[in-house]
């Protein structure tokens, strides 16, 4: 009798194996690992948002975008940010066709804290890089009201 050890990882693995077989195996290699075909023409941008000196800074990923194609909005304490990204390049060979880098339009929104200035919103965008700065609102000083 030969002896097999027990690995729970492989369990899973032919589980998953054996119902992506029975479904569409794209569905779980792209939505539930969290990985995004090429085909899907979709994407959302890597976003640090952090506060620092009485500034809200907000830092996006956005390589191969050019700054046109950017756009910056706030409504109703909402910050979103839309743009594409386009490439030219594609690789075709003989009977294979191959790409690789995701393509697309993305949207992303972020609901920004009350007491943040935004007429004084400054974006830069450097390298690849989105970085916009959000100041809060100077805080009025308590102020003693006295009736007439």
């Amino acid at each position: 009798m030969t002896l097999i050890r027990y690995n729970p990882l492989n369990e899973v693995s032919l589980f998953r194996n054996n119902l992506g077989r029975f479904f569409n195996d794209s569905f779980f290699t792209n939505h539930i690992v969290g990985r995004k075909s090429s085909q899907d023409a979709e994407w959302q941008p890597v976003v640090d948002i952090i506060k620092k000196d009485n500034k809200i800074i907000v830092t996006a990923e956005l390589p191969g975008i050019n700054k046109e194609n950017i756009s910056i909005d706030v409504n109703n304490d909402i910050l979103t940010l839309k743009g594409e990204r386009k490439y030219e390049n594609e690789v075709k060979e003989a009977d294979f066709y191959r790409k690789e880098r995701i393509e697309g339009s993305f949207s992303r929104s972020f609901v920004l804290p009350s007491g943040v200035s935004t007429e004084e919103i400054n974006a830069e965008y450097k390298n690849g890089i989105l970085t916009i700065e959000i100041p809060e609102a100077q805080k009025e000083e308590p102020k003693q009201i006295t009736i007439n």
